[in-house]
């Protein structure tokens, strides 16, 4: 319900218009992180997103951050919280990497955090808890894509190797991830963080990269697709930001005042109903209305 409102509010608050493509929410220290720089996303088999930051693990919830920081003997400036990677396990458990290399294991049905060295780790733990340096990747749609030492990434397709490169801006350029990202979104198209920075998408029919968020920065440190299609960047120091890439139209629909009851066209909350619908109240001075839209269902 929350989520619904936040929308509608932020859709109003933005007046945005339908030949818009996406709609930003950002998130930061201001809305509860314990730091700005993520350099890992996850979401986990129950929903929830997983940040891991510069200063412990957050866990988010959709409205709101916990953190989680380990610590050695109930002292947290004895251990390195500065998270690198994040895994679930097939128990639903959380485990993390420290910059420092030293292991984490969240067991969720206590909120208990437990420090494992490198030998006591399950097989295979290490292994997923490790920066995959590649250079060269495939996509889904067989093209594949190689970083160097040079601006931008070559891409081959049918056989033709070529260099794309994407305008950044230059006081960011150089500071990207030390690995190579790529990643799909919910439309189908491949995202890449060439060298230089410049998050972008490739643009099949026009054989070039795209980079559409020209309000963040183009140093891209993770990069996330949720299961509800939603795109989750983290920037230096400049927090988290989830991309709505399928916003839907929208109509505005005013209600008429009733000239028999004197009531008003004042919204004062919506309520989402279990089939969907949306319903309105409204406020006539004491007394507080409530009209059901059936031409509207989510």
């Amino acid at each position: 319900m929350r989520r619904l409102l936040l929308l509608l509010v932020l859709l109003l608050s933005l007046g945005l218009r339908a030949n818009e493509q996406y709609v930003i929410s950002h998130y930061s220290i201001e809305d509860g992180m314990s730091q700005n720089t993520v350099v890992d996303i996850l979401q986990d088999r129950q929903g929830y997103m997983w940040f891991g930051t510069w200063n412990g693990l957050n866990r988010f919830d959709g409205y709101d951050f916990r953190v989680y920081k380990a610590m050695t003997n109930g002292q947290e400036a004895r251990v390195n919280n500065r998270v690198e990677l994040i895994y679930e396990d097939e128990q639903e458990q959380l485990w993390w990497m420290t910059y420092d290399e030293h292991y984490y294991m969240l067991d969720r049905s206590r909120s208990h955090i437990t420090s494992h060295t490198k030998d006591q780790l399950p097989v295979g733990m290490q292994q997923r808890l490790t920066h995959k340096n590649e250079v060269m990747r495939v996509d889904r749609h067989g093209i594949t894509w190689q970083v160097d030492d040079q601006p931008g990434i070559m891409r081959c397709r049918n056989g033709e190797w070529r260099r794309l490169t994407v305008d950044v801006d230059r006081h960011f350029a150089g500071q990207q991830r030390e690995y190579f990202m790529l990643m799909e979104d919910s439309l189908g198209r491949t995202w890449v963080n060439p060298n230089g920075g410049g998050w972008s998408y490739y643009d099949a029919e026009q054989d070039k990269l795209v980079s559409p968020f020209t309000e963040l920065s183009n140093v891209i440190h993770a990069a996330y697709v949720d299961r509800e299609g939603q795109m989750w960047i983290s920037t230096f120091n400049g927090g988290v930001d989830c991309i709505n890439m399928e916003v839907r139209p929208y109509s505005l629909y005013e209600s008429q005042t009733d000239p028999n009851t004197n009531t008003t066209t004042e919204v004062r909350a919506f309520v989402q109903l279990r089939n969907g619908q949306i319903q309105t109240i409204v406020k006539d001075n004491e007394r507080v209305y409530s009209a059901l839209d059936t031409r509207y269902g989510l």
